[in-house]
């Protein structure tokens, strides 16, 4: 595994040699054909030049946003117990009603009042408009909801396979108050053990205006422990809940058959990070 970061800057009106100059620290070709004034390098941080750009950035009074995501190699995916799975793309508009979303779905007396925390969905997604998928994804996010939404192909796929933890739910078109045919609620229903205590998880200090939840998220890499995971199934949500600003949710993982499955019927639409395992 290694840690990539992404670092999306604007070197200011006029100052497009700084952002030469810094594709040229990072040893990446600099872009010609620029759309907009924001400008991203990504670099792995076991590059040499990694601490250079960054040096860079310093003596320019550059201040980039920066973003790490974790890389694995295919072999690490494939004797991964199990994996974190994170859409490519979230798609289907903004659920109706406007402004009571979650009430057309969820249980209002689940969970907190005034965010997404703990609540439970035991009615159909509703959504306003068609879902266009795409020609190659079979699954998808779903805007606000953290929820992911498949194609006709993956459930009967998936149902052939005997995959675990999950049912499929219809989609309801909202205005017409009748199901989609061709897409479907990937709801999963297998839960997480608890992550492992190594696990680093952060809750920031400073509470919502509107709730008292507090942001939460890991600080590094997620961890289980092996003896853990005997019996989880294809797919399983964490016990544990994250996010920040009123939107909270549990995180999705798979299992290595599921994984295969992906492989096997050339599933696209998702990137999978597997933890780490302690105690194997």
């Amino acid at each position: 595994m290694r840690i990539k970061t992404r670092f999306s800057f604007n070197p200011g009106k006029g100052n497009d040699n700084v952002a030469k100059d810094a594709f040229c620290v990072a040893n990446i070709p600099f872009p010609e054909k620029q759309a907009s004034k924001i400008f991203v390098i990504e670099i792995f941080k076991d590059d040499p030049n990694y601490y250079n750009l960054l040096k860079f950035f310093e003596n320019n009074n550059v201040v980039p946003a920066a973003f790490d995501e974790e890389v694995f190699t295919e072999k690490e995916r494939m004797e991964a117990y199990t994996m974190r799975m994170v859409p490519n793309s979230h798609k289907g508009g903004y659920p109706q009603p406007d402004g009571k979303f979650l009430n057309a779905s969820y249980d209002e007396n689940s969970g907190c009042s005034k965010c997404t925390y703990g609540k439970i969905q035991n009615r159909p997604l509703r959504l306003s408009s068609s879902i266009k998928m795409g020609k190659k994804d079979d699954i998808s996010g779903v805007w606000l909801l953290r929820e992911f939404i498949v194609t006709k192909r993956f459930k009967e796929l998936a149902e052939e396979a005997g995959l675990t933890g999950c049912e499929f739910w219809p989609v309801i078109k909202h205005g017409k108050n009748e199901p989609f045919e061709d897409i479907f609620q990937l709801k999963i229903t297998g839960i997480m053990p608890k992550m492992a205590e190594e696990t680093e998880i952060i809750q920031d200090l400073k509470i919502t205006e509107k709730c008292g939840h507090m942001r939460t998220y890991v600080n590094g890499r997620i961890r289980y422990n092996a003896s853990d995971l005997k019996d989880i199934p294809d797919f399983a949500l964490t016990q544990e809940w994250f996010g920040m600003w009123g939107e909270y949710w549990r995180w999705p993982f798979m299992s290595q058959k599921a994984y295969r499955f992906f492989k096997e019927n050339k599933i696209s639409g998702m990137r999978f990070y597997p933890p780490e395992i302690l105690d194997k």
